[in-house]
């Protein structure tokens, strides 16, 4: 049952929200809105009501509209469901890790459809979500999927604290600093210390006294550079020198503090890949300029090209930061040209023409 009249949870804590299915600030988005059952507040449920420009053809709803609302307010379920485990008033940012959609039978284009989500289990910060379209009380489409919080509470362009990767990085969620660090260039040892030997703990000392904006850039600057290196699940000694370098000519560090902030990024990447890699992406290109977009890209292609090959797994990431990045389609190529040669397809190519393309003798 849908009380229509009262905010859909999307209206209540995203109003500013432009996602294409779910987003009440999209202008041409589905505006799905999603609420909770009055018979069963731990179930969601909606009702879309579909456009002609909404269909396959005449008189069904594309697949791709319907993977998009159940894509949406299964997650927006998972959110709703984390927020009441935690005693929260928002609910967490969430993104989506996987889901699968089975089409039962067409949906009609002609009439109002329904969605109802409900949680099927869930751990602290992620929860598996059940989901199905009815038409006229008939199931035609059924999902399952996995969200996960990642960062922020909603909305993400909310000013305040944020506990996402890049704050713990570099220490931006604390209110005063570490009072195990030291202050200037004397340091004492200290028995529980977070960083083991006076001269790393003068480098943690350093790097906590950047101003707030820095540190959020470099943080998320070597994050993205060590999820483009990580794209085939090995960061290698050269990958990580190269970071280091970029960190130290883009970041203004010396070589010491690029060495650790590079070593934080990398394990971030690994332990965190897939629920923060979004997050951090949009969160630089929200602090950064056209040019230090673009800069960021060059330095991706760099890393993965540094063995002399770009995997596909690599080029794939890639492209994804470049999307996430929003990056014009011509600067993109005009970048990846640079490295032609590296991308493994490319490579395969020689090898089986030739330099010329000819076929090779």
């Amino acid at each position: 049952m849908i009380a229509e009249s009262d905010p859909s949870l999307q209206e209540r804590f995203a109003p500013d929200g432009r996602c294409f299915g779910c987003g009440p600030a999209n202008p041409v988005g589905l505006h799905i809105g999603s609420r909770p059952d009055l018979t069963d507040l731990t179930v969601l449920v909606a009702r879309f009501v579909p456009r002609p420009e909404h269909e396959a053809f005449a008189g069904v709803v594309n697949g791709g509209i319907l993977g998009t609302l159940l894509d949406c307010h299964a997650n927006w379920t998972a959110a709703w469901h984390l927020m009441a485990a935690r005693g929260a008033n928002h609910p967490p940012t969430t993104v989506t890790l996987e889901y699968s959609i089975r089409m039962r039978r067409p949906t009609p284009s002609d009439r109002p459809i329904d969605l109802r989500a409900w949680i099927v289990a869930s751990a602290d910060d992620r929860a598996t979500v059940e989901a199905e379209i009815e038409s006229d009380g008939v199931v035609t489409a059924t999902a399952a999927g996995r969200s996960s919080r990642s960062g922020p509470t909603i909305p993400l362009t909310t000013a305040g604290r944020r506990s996402s990767m890049f704050r713990r990085f570099l220490g931006l969620d604390r209110t005063q600093p570490d009072p195990r660090l030291p202050v200037g260039d004397i340091a004492a040892p200290l028995p529980d210390s977070a960083a083991e030997t006076a001269t790393a703990r003068r480098i943690v000392a350093r790097l906590e006294a950047l101003p707030p904006a820095e540190a959020r850039f470099l943080a998320c600057f070597a994050y993205v550079m060590s999820r483009a290196a990580n794209a085939d699940f090995d960061i290698s000694d050269d990958e990580t020198t190269l970071m280091e370098r970029f960190a130290v000519e883009y970041g203004g560090l010396d070589s010491a503090q690029a060495v650790l902030v590079v070593s934080m990024a990398k394990v971030q990447a690994k332990v965190n890949g897939g629920t923060e890699d979004f997050v951090v992406t949009r969160e630089f290109r929200s602090i950064s300029t056209p040019a230090q977009r673009l800069a960021l890209l060059r330095c991706c292609f760099a890393v993965s090209a540094v063995d002399g090959t770009i995997t596909a797994p690599e080029a794939g990431t890639i492209n994804e930061i470049a999307r996430e990045l929003d990056l014009e389609l011509g600067d993109i190529n005009a970048v990846r040209s640079e490295f032609h040669e590296q991308l493994s397809a490319v490579q395969a190519l020689r090898r089986a023409g030739g330099p010329s393309g000819a076929p090779a003798s």
